[in-house]
């Protein structure tokens, strides 16, 4: 792991002696600072270190959703609720909890897919070799290879025909794995009339407290470059 030794943007400042000027900021709106809270529906059905170890979801549900009145936006993952997903025994109590978050009136339903995709490129191109040992989506009973319509599309419909409140749909797709979705993949979301949203690892801890640890905002991407003689 590596820090910065001095803050850097302090550092350019002050040592260029640069004076303050207004640039883009994602993190304000009109000089008042931005919260968003989204929760991935990753390891609902875990079983949680508190007594009686409740489920990971009930935990977030009561602690969490219920214990701050903050709008946030909640999913789950298909394949890990679905009865018919990857623990159909533990199906019932997260069905549950799901319905019971939805209805919480600060909460916007999203899904985060079907299968959980770990790399998108592989919806796009079967063929590209991701797997590093641990397959390239959750091992959902019957589905091998993802589809991307399932992963997105489909898990949208589950959720709005099993899990949401009448008066709730889905408004968001929160990419999972990598979360490096293709235009194509994008798109889809677009016409379906969802924001997209996720990315990044922010992890910054007491135990780690470095502004190394803090992702940028952007997106890789590979772009094809020309070189031109004169």
């Amino acid at each position: 792991m590596s820090y910065w030794v001095v803050n850097p943007e302090l550092f350019l400042r002050e040592s260029l002696a640069l004076e303050d000027i207004p640039a883009p900021d994602f993190t304000t709106e009109n000089g008042l600072q931005i919260a968003t809270v989204h929760i991935d529906g990753d390891g609902l059905v875990s079983r949680s270190n508190l007594p009686g170890k409740p489920l990971a979801g009930q935990v977030i549900l009561d602690q969490f959703i219920r214990g701050y009145d903050l709008p946030t936006t909640v999913s789950v993952i298909e394949g890990e609720v679905s009865p018919a997903g990857v623990y159909p025994q533990q199906s019932p109590q997260a069905i549950a909890i799901a319905r019971a978050a939805f209805r919480e009136p600060n909460v916007e339903l999203a899904s985060h897919s079907f299968s959980h995709p770990y790399f998108w490129e592989v919806l796009d191109n079967p063929t590209v070799d991701k797997d590093l040992g641990y397959g390239t989506h959750l091992p959902v009973p019957g589905y091998e290879t993802p589809q991307l319509e399932r992963e997105v599309l489909g898990s949208v419909s589950y959720i709005n025909g099993e899990l949401a409140p009448p008066e709730k749909r889905v408004r968001v797709f929160l990419w999972s794995g990598d979360a490096l979705p293709s235009a194509k993949t994008v798109r889809m979301t677009r016409e379906a009339g969802l924001f997209n949203v996720n990315g990044a690892d922010n992890r910054v801890l007491r135990s780690s407290f470095s502004l190394s640890r803090v992702w940028p905002v952007g997106r890789p991407s590979t772009a094809n470059t020309r070189s031109t003689r004169r």
